[in-house]
């Protein structure tokens, strides 16, 4: 199981889209890049499952709710596509 940050997207305005240009402006940001970028090669390569869940850490984000979504979508193994 990955999960994914917004800091591959660097210094940008919330909300914003997750096809903008990936800027990452730490070590951190390009080090989860390169692992988005490798479970992307696995998707495609293998076949694995990638499953969509949305953050549960921010402003306006209910607590307690991302590790329930996981499960039922690891579970169902549905997969989504990846940019």
């Amino acid at each position: 199981m990955f999960t994914g940050t917004s800091e591959i997207y660097g210094a940008v305005d919330v909300p914003f889209r997750e096809d903008a240009t990936v800027e990452p402006g730490s070590p951190y940001a390009v080090s989860k890049y390169a692992a988005e970028r490798f479970c992307r090669m696995l998707h495609r390569g293998r076949g694995w499952p990638i499953v969509p869940t949305t953050s549960e850490i921010g402003p306006c984000q209910p607590g307690g709710t991302l590790g329930r979504a996981r499960s039922a979508a690891v579970a169902s193994a549905r997969s989504a596509p990846m940019r």
